[in-house]
C-alpha cells in the first residue's frame, strides 16, 4: 500500500511525468485507503512516513526548486493533520494515532497501551533468545524463549510463539549473528546503490518508479523494526526493488569498443607501412624482380636439358 502511495505523490512532485499516469495511480489509490483505513496497520503508517521523508530528500537531489515549495506545504499539513486528529478517535484520524503511538506512547487508547505492553515484553524476550545463541541462532522451526510470558494470542495469530513483531531481531534469532550482518550489508548497499540510481535516473516514469523501489527498501526495514513483515508479498516486492536499485545504468556500463571518433590513416603515410615482424625478410617489389627472373630462368633450363 504504501509503495502506491510513494508512486503516486512521485508522479505529482516530479516532472515530466504523463498526465495518465498519474490519474492512474491516483484511481488505483482510492480502494487502497479504504483497505488502509479498515487495517488500521500503525506500522504500516509509520513506514509511510519514512517514505514521504525520502521523497522530500530525493527533490533536494534533483529539483531544488521543487522541494523548497513541497517541503513546507508537506510540513504544514502534516502538524495541521496531528493538532487536528491528535485526541480524535474517528478513522480519519488512524494516521495520527499511529504516529502518537511513536511520539508520546502514554497518551495512547487503554487497547494501544495493552498492545505497546505486549510488544514490549515480546522484545525482552527476543533479546533473551539472542543472548542465549547470539552467533548461531537458534535456527528456523523452533519457537523463541519467553522468559517473561506471553498471552496466548494463537486464536487470532497461530505462529505467535515463532514470529514476534520485531521482524528485524528475529532474523538474529534464526541465522545468528554472521547471517544478521550479511542482511544489514544487503540492505545498506541497496540503499546506497538506489539512491546513487535515483540521482542520475531520467526524468519521467523512470524516475518515479525508482523513487518508489528505493523507499520501499526503507519503508521495509522499518517495517520490519516494529511488525511482522515476513509474508511472501512484501518479500516479493523487496527482492525486485533491491534488484532493480543494484543493477547498473545503461551509461554506466562500460562499452566494447571506445565510442570517440576513430582515427584513419591515409595508405601512402609512414605510418600506415607494417614493419615486417623479427626474423622475416622484407623486399620490396624492385627487390622481388631479380629474384623472380633467376627463379624463371632456372626453370627453362631445367625443361631444356
Amino acid at each position: 500500500m504504501d509503495f502506491v502511495f510513494i508512486l503516486l505523490l512521485g508522479a505529482i512532485a516530479y516532472r515530466s511525468v504523463p498526465r495518465w499516469a498519474t490519474l492512474s495511480l491516483a484511481v488505483a489509490s482510492i480502494p487502497i485507503v479504504i483497505v488502509y483505513l479498515t487495517a488500521q496497520r500503525r506500522s504500516a503508517v509509520v513506514a509511510l512516513a519514512v517514505g514521504v521523508l525520502y521523497l522530500v530528500i530525493s527533490l533536494f537531489w534533483r529539483q531544488r526548486k521543487t522541494f523548497f515549495a513541497f517541503a513546507p506545504f508537506v510540513f504544514v499539513v502534516g502538524i495541521g493533520y496531528l493538532a487536528a486528529f491528535w485526541n480524535s478517535t474517528s478513522a480519519a484520524a488512524f494516521p495520527a494515532n499511529a504516529i502518537k503511538t511513536v511520539i508520546a506512547p502514554d497518551e495512547v487508547s487503554a487497547a494501544d497501551r495493552s498492545s505497546n505492553l505486549y510488544r514490549q515484553i515480546e522484545l525482552y524476550d527476543v533479546w533473551a533468545t539472542i543472548r542465549f545463541e547470539p552467533i548461531r541462532g537458534i535456527g528456523f522451526g523452533k519457537p523463541f524463549l519467553r522468559p517473561i510470558p506471553l498471552p496466548n494470542i494463537s486464536t487470532t495469530f497461530e505462529f505467535w510463539a515463532f514470529f514476534p513483531h520485531n521482524s528485524l531481531l528475529w532474523l538474529w534469532t534464526k541465522l545468528g549473528f554472521l547471517g544478521f550482518v550479511t542482511f544489514l550489508y544487503v540492505i545498506g548497499r541497496g540503499l546506497m546503490l538506489g539512491a546513487h540510481r535515483l540521482r542520475h535516473a531520467p526524468d519521467g516514469i523512470d524516475a518515479v518508479m525508482q523513487l518508489a523501489l528505493s523507499s520501499f527498501i526503507a519503508m521495509y526495514v522499518v517495517f520490519m523494526y516494529v511488525d511482522i513483515a515476513f509474508e511472501p508479498r512484501n518479500v516479493t516486492l523487496l527482492a525486485v526493488a533491491l534488484a532493480a536499485s543494484t543493477v547498473p545504468l545503461r551509461d554506466e556500463e562500460q562499452p566494447d569498443e571506445p565510442s570517440g571518433p576513430k582515427l584513419t590513416v591515409a595508405p601512402d603515410h609512414p605510418a600506415s607501412r607494417r614493419r615486417p615482424a623479427l626474423g622475416s625478410s622484407a623486399r620490396s617489389p624492385a627487390d622481388r624482380q631479380p629474384v623472380q627472373a633467376r627463379s624463371s630462368a632456372t626453370t627453362s633450363a631445367s625443361r631444356s636439358a
